[in-house]
C-alpha cells in the first residue's frame, strides 16, 4: 500500500520515539503537525524539508516511501523540490559545481521557498568564490527572512538557524558575531537539548569555524569548543567533534595533527567534507 506524506511522517516519528509536539518543535505548532500527519492538512515544501532535515530523516528514502501516491502529479512541488534539494546537497559535498549550478537554477525556476533559494544561491556563490559579487539585495533578503517571524525569536526557528549557518559569508565579522552571541544565549546548555537540535547547532558552529578561517579571526572559538565538547557522547555526534578537532589543528598550524585527522576522516568515509574545509599548505 502506497503511503501518504502524513502516514510516512507518522512512521518516522514513531521510529524516532518522538511525540507530535517534539516532532513539530521549532518548525510549526503541534496542532498543525497533527493535522498534517492525519492528512487533514497539506504541508508546504519548506516545512517538509525542515522537518526531514531537522530530524535527520533521509529525504531520498522518504520520497521513495510516498512517491507512488503522487505519481498522478509528476510535477508535484513538494516531491520535485525535495528531490532537487537532495541532488543539490549531494553535488555540493562532491564539489561538483556544474551540477550545483544546474540544481540551483531548477529549484529557483520551481519557485522554491525563499529560505531555500537563498541558501542555495549563497552556497553556489561560495563554491565559485563569488560571494563578493552577490548583489546587496541578497543580503537584504537574508536579513528579512531571519527576522520575519514576529511570534518567536529567529534563534528558535530551525529554518532561520540553518539559513544563518549557511549565509555567514555574506556578512561582516561584527554582524556574524552578534548573531552567534544570540544563538549561544538561546542555547547555553547544548547537552540538554534534543539530539536533532544538537546536530543542527553543531553544524552551525562548524560553519562558524569556516567563517573564522576565511576572515582570519577567532573571537568565539573557545565558546564554540565548549559547545561542541558538550554535545551528547553518542555515535551521531562523533564526526562533529572530529571535524572541530581538525579545524583546531588548522587554526593552531599543527600540520601533522591536521594530516592525521584528515586521514582518519577519510577512512571513516567522510572525505566529502574535506572538499569544503581548509587544508594547510604542504599537507
Amino acid at each position: 500500500m502506497s503511503k501518504t506524506i502524513g502516514m510516512a511522517l507518522k512512521e518516522n516519528r514513531l521510529a524516532l520515539g518522538y511525540s507530535k509536539k517534539q516532532m513539530a518543535q521549532g518548525i510549526m505548532s503541534a496542532n498543525n503537525y497533527a493535522r498534517i500527519e492525519s492528512d487533514e492538512q497539506s504541508i508546504t515544501v519548506d516545512r517538509l524539508i525542515e522537518l526531514l532535515s531537522y530530524h535527520k530523516i533521509d529525504i531520498g528514502n522518504f520520497i521513495v516511501e510516498v512517491e507512488d501516491t503522487y505519481k498522478v502529479c509528476p510535477s508535484n512541488s513538494i516531491l520535485s523540490q525535495s528531490k532537487l534539494y537532495l541532488k543539490f546537497t549531494k553535488a555540493f559535498y562532491r564539489n561538483d559545481i556544474n551540477k550545483v549550478r544546474l540544481y540551483r537554477d531548477e529549484l529557483i525556476s520551481l519557485n522554491a521557498p525563499e529560505w531555500l533559494q537563498l541558501k542555495i544561491i549563497v552556497a553556489t556563490a561560495y563554491m565559485e568564490d563569488k560571494i563578493s559579487e552577490l548583489s546587496p539585495t541578497i543580503k537584504r533578503r537574508v536579513n528579512h527572512e531571519l527576522m520575519k517571524n514576529i511570534d518567536i525569536s529567529w534563534t528558535e526557528s530551525i529554518a532561520a538557524l540553518k539559513l544563518f549557518g549557511n549565509t555567514m559569508s555574506l556578512f561582516d565579522i561584527e554582524t556574524v558575531n552578534y548573531r552567534l552571541r544570540e544563538v549561544l544565549k538561546t542555547y547555553p546548555q547544548i547537552s540538554e537539548l534534543q539530539l536533532s537540535l544538537q546536530k543542527n547547532l553543531a553544524g552551525l558552529y562548524l560553519n562558524y569555524c569556516q567563517f573564522c578561517y576565511d576572515k582570519r579571526h577567532l573571537t568565539y572559538i573557545n565558546d564554540i569548543a565548549i559547545q561542541i565538547y558538550s554535545t551528547a557522547t553518542v555515535p551521531e555526534m562523533f564526526m562533529y567533534r572530529y571535524i572541530f578537532e581538525y579545524y583546531k589543528a588548522v587554526f593552531n598550524k599543527k600540520r601533522d595533527v591536521a594530516k592525521q585527522l584528515q586521514s582518519s576522516i577519510t577512512n571513516c568515509g567522510y572525505e566529502r567534507y574535506l572538499k569544503n574545509i581548509p587544508v594547510l599548505p604542504n599537507m
